[in-house]
């Protein structure tokens, strides 16, 4: 099994990282990491698992309606267990993605998403995790959310300041809440091809084992 993780940094680990980051992301492709898709002309409809408790339940029907402006996705939110245990782990769900909000403790992150390979670039689930331990305010809130979610579809960061949920810049900052055309375009690009089967409708996929190890690689950029 080998997963992968895309971190959101607290506010000062992201001031250090602008202060050292020179260049611009032509391309925010996360190592190509898709969903598989049928064929190139059809929509990706997963299910986003609602694990949230209703302080976050807004910023995540917001998120999920601003994704679904992209021609790739027609994705649907369930509502699915909210309880504390629930919350602090966030179990992973074959061929869906969970979301949830719980006080991890002073990690370093305002949030993380962590997926699970199929085979090859293939996404098999995918988790989202805010942590209430951080205050947030409501764009900030609204930008870790979208951003991700964003990871679970695929996207890495932006780097160009150019108004999108995928950007560090812009934490609190109203314009900053959503995807902009960029990300849009790249999901096209991600998912320009077909793959023979929706992993959506595939709830027991195969996973990578070496060995029986499970391969972590945190992402601190």
């Amino acid at each position: 099994m080998r997963k992968w993780r895309l971190l959101f940094l607290t506010s000062f680990a992201v001031a250090a990282l602008a202060a050292t980051t020179a260049e611009a992301s032509a391309s925010n492709s996360w190592n190509g990491y898709h969903w598989a898709r049928s064929s190139p002309s059809s929509t990706v409809r997963l299910t986003v698992l609602d694990s949230v408790t209703s302080s976050w339940d807004a910023n995540l029907s917001k998120a999920n309606a601003d994704w679904n402006r992209s021609p790739v996705f027609e994705n649907t939110l369930s509502s699915s267990d909210s309880s504390a245990t629930t919350r602090r782990s966030c179990p992973a769900a074959a061929g869906k993605v969970r979301v949830c909000n719980y006080a991890y403790g002073s990690t370093g992150w305002l949030g993380v998403a962590e997926i699970d390979l199929s085979s090859g670039t293939h996404i098999a689930w995918g988790t989202t995790k805010v942590n209430d331990s951080y205050s947030m305010g409501t764009y900030a809130k609204q930008h870790v959310m979208c951003q991700e979610v964003g990871h679970d579809f695929g996207l890495d960061h932006q780097f160009t300041n150019a108004g999108s949920c995928m950007d560090y810049a812009g934490q609190s900052d109203p314009a900053y809440v959503s995807p902009n055309s960029h990300d849009y375009s790249e999901l096209l690009s991600i998912y320009n091809h077909g793959d023979g089967s929706a992993a959506a409708s595939n709830g027991s996929q195969s996973k990578i084992v070496a060995g029986g190890v499970v391969t972590s690689i945190f992402w601190k950029d």
